[in-house]
C-alpha cells in the first residue's frame, strides 16, 4: 500500500481559503436590499405611468368616437 499525502494550502493570500466576514456579509445583504426596494419601487411607478397613458389614451379614443357620432348624426 502507498501512502497518500494530502496537501492543503494554508496561506492567508487565498480568497477560497478565508472565511466570509459578517461584516461583509452584512453589508451584501443591506446592499441588495436596497437594491430590491428601489427596483420594486420604479416597477410600482412603471406601472403606475403605464396605467394613466391606458386610462388617457381610452378616453380620448371615446371622446373620438363620441365625437364621430354626433358628427354622422346630424348628417
Amino acid at each position: 500500500m502507498r501512502n497518500h499525502t494530502l496537501l492543503v494550502d494554508d496561506s492567508p493570500d487565498k480568497a477560497c481559503c478565508n472565511p466570509v466576514s459578517t461584516e461583509h456579509l452584512q453589508s451584501s445583504i443591506s446592499t441588495l436590499e436596497s437594491f430590491l426596494f428601489y427596483t420594486s419601487i420604479q416597477t410600482v411607478k412603471i406601472f403606475h405611468w403605464v396605467s394613466l397613458f391606458s386610462s388617457y389614451t381610452l378616453c380620448t379614443f371615446k371622446f373620438l368616437q363620441h365625437q364621430e357620432e354626433r358628427v354622422n348624426g346630424e348628417s
